[in-house]
């Protein structure tokens, strides 16, 4: 886990976005941990990670089954 976190904050990004349909605290814990300036995720009970947040859309467009 330590790796990962210092391979994320070593690329300095500016911006994270947890795009992630489902309520994923694993993808939050992500987002948060990578040092971003600025982390974006959808409107759930992860929201307390981001800096802002949007609303889950009502129905997912362009949804690809897993093969």
């Amino acid at each position: 886990m330590l790796s990962l976190i210092r391979k994320l904050r070593a690329e300095h990004y500016d911006l994270a976005i947890d795009m992630l349909p489902s309520d994923s605290v694993t993808a939050a814990l992500t987002t948060a941990i990578s040092g971003a300036a600025m982390k974006i995720g959808f409107e759930d009970s992860a929201s307390a990670f981001y800096n802002a947040v949007v609303a889950r859309p009502a129905e997912l467009e362009h949804h690809v089954p897993r093969l």
